[in-house]
């Protein structure tokens, strides 16, 4: 039998699907995949018509759907056999000139589509974008030339209009753009593909990303932006990047620098994912202790270093660098950054001479939070930047360099539920915390679920942990400050902070430690995608007076 090699994509849509088959069914279904790349098409391999669909028959009772376009076969869905087929019958498929396979609820009615999403009123499809152009998108008939208008939109405007046009039409567009679609070329790339964890697409760049992935390796860049938006993202993006062409050109390799073990996991996991087996990675304090050994700022070791979390960076390692840098000696450094979030060691010196040596790229998109979520934490963010003053002239330089209104304003597509706010009694913490989680269960029980304690001591967190593991099994309790760099589902902030305090301080001025510990709330806050809950124990908590500077 001849073989022809078929060039197969893989919707997200396929592989939530596909995430739901038992562990066998998967391997069956990896292995019939692998055999259509190579283009065998016997033992039902060879693709056969359901309705506006093609169906692959791994074996007597699973089938592939996909939808065959431009020289490719994009697989969308996968079940039994009668689930998979009842589910092509209820769908219909439209396919863009740049190869967006949209899937439409009720295939009847795809050509509807435009006049669904027209039926819906531009202030609510388009809320999030400025009412000019909220309006003008509103007046737009067809989807084709909607999708026109918003390609002429700017970068951090783009990828919102989109996902406020998907959410009015009611179908399955949200999970269609390209960033959602994987080509698979080989049984290799397949096995890769099909093997990925559930957080698979972060490796989607908007196009303000890949400007940043993109820029010349001559020159400093600190790349601004706040929670979510997608920072890291292009950091290990343009580590990637720079990699493989260090390795091509047999030069010096690049370094890329975590913030903590954690964060450092998360990178290397990206990493990987991105074609890049054994990045050389370290922690920002490892390689401030290594420094004097293998020269890290002296240019001679990496030909490029990338820095994640860099408005944290310790002060043994933001020292030399900043010597380094202002000295020509040190090699490009690539620094994601968001000033909003410093919780930690940096001098408002330091974080100042960043910014003057640096070319600044800012993302405002947030691909993480809610508008929901990501409201609230802009509305703590405004209590911080207007209500609290530094106690003199360099607590309050210090104050000003920690504070940033560009990387503040973010704007999101996803909805959600509202952040909702519990003011308690200190004796009541555990109560609320535990009626807090046995909610967010009951809303979404799959959810992975922290506490994250802001203002604690050891003993107060210790008794929320041991009260949360009780009402709700591996539910993590971890300091705000530790969860930097990281993201859940849900979870609930407990702010034990003695505002009462803070409040008497501020009015002679506060210093720079205790003006972190209140942007430890910012950072808590902003680690959530999905819903949240605040646990307050006083009435001056900036999360308590979130909502009023939204009014």
């Amino acid at each position: 039998m001849e073989q022809t090699a078929v060039k197969l994509a893989l919707h997200v849509n396929f592989l939530d699907a596909l995430s739901g088959l038992s562990a066998k069914d998967q391997g069956v279904v990896r292995a019939a995949l692998s055999r259509v790349v190579a283009g065998y098409e016997g033992a039902g391999l060879r693709p056969h018509k359901v309705g506006e669909f093609v169906s692959y028959s791994p074996n007597m009772d699973l089938r592939c759907i996909g939808v065959r376009h431009g020289g490719l076969v994009t697989l969308v869905h996968v079940d039994h056999h009668d689930a998979a087929y009842r589910w092509a019958q209820r769908r219909g498929a439209v396919v863009s000139d740049g190869g967006l396979v949209a899937l439409v609820e009720n295939a009847s009615r795809a050509d509807d589509t435009a006049s669904a999403l027209q039926e819906r009123p531009a202030t609510h499809r388009f809320q999030s974008l400025p009412t000019a152009v909220a309006s003008w998108l509103g007046t737009i008939r067809g989807e084709a030339e909607l999708l026109d208008a918003i390609s002429m939109l700017a970068p951090e405007h783009q990828e919102l209009a989109l996902a406020a046009a998907i959410d009015g039409a009611g179908s399955d567009w949200g999970r269609s753009a390209n960033s959602n679609v994987v080509l698979i070329e080989d049984d290799k790339m397949l096995e890769f593909a099909l093997r990925l964890p559930e957080d698979r697409w972060r490796i989607f760049l908007h196009p303000r990303q890949r400007f940043a992935v993109e820029v010349p390796n001559d020159r400093h860049v600190l790349l601004k932006g706040g929670p979510g938006t997608g920072k890291t993202v292009a950091l290990v993006h343009r580590y990637a990047r720079l990699d493989a062409e260090s390795r091509s050109l047999g030069m010096d390799p690049p370094l890329l620098l975590a913030w903590s073990r954690g964060t450092a996991t998360v990178l290397a996991d990206m990493a990987r994912r991105l074609g890049v087996p054994n990045p050389n990675l370290r922690t920002t304090d490892e390689a401030a202790r290594r420094r004097g050994r293998d020269s890290l700022h002296s240019g001679q070791r990496w030909s490029a270093v990338l820095v994640d979390e860099g408005q944290d960076l310790p002060v043994a390692f933001i020292a030399p660098l900043l010597e380094s840098m202002e000295a020509g000696t040190a090699p490009p450094h690539f620094i994601a950054f968001d000033a909003n979030q410093a919780v930690f060691s940096p001098s408002g010196d330091a974080l100042a001479r960043l910014s003057r040596m640096a070319d600044e790229i800012t993302l405002n998109y947030c691909y993480r939070s809610t508008r929901e979520i990501a409201g609230a934490a802009g509305g703590v963010l405004s209590v911080l930047h207007r209500s609290y003053q530094g106690k003199d002239f360099k607590a309050q330089f210090a104050l000003e360099a920690s504070r940033d209104a560009g990387s503040a304003n973010m704007v999101s597509a996803l909805g959600g539920p509202e952040v909702s706010v519990r003011l308690v009694d200190r004796s009541d913490v555990a109560g609320a915390v535990e009626n807090a989680l046995a909610e967010l269960t009951r809303a979404n029980p799959d959810d992975d679920c922290v506490v994250l304690v802001v203002g604690d001591n050891s003993g107060a967190r210790r008794d929320l942990a041991e009260q949360a593991r009780s009402s709700r099994a591996g539910t993590q309790v971890l300091r705000g400050r530790d969860a930097k760099g990281l993201e859940f589902g849900g979870g609930v902030v407990v702010d034990l902070i003695d505002h009462a305090e803070i409040a008497s301080r501020n009015a002679k001025g506060l210093t720079p430690a205790a003006y972190r510990q209140l942007s430890e709330l910012y950072v808590a806050l902003s680690r959530f995608r999905e819903q949240a809950v605040c646990v307050v124990t006083s009435s001056k908590s900036p999360l308590l007076r979130m909502k009023e500077s939204l009014l």
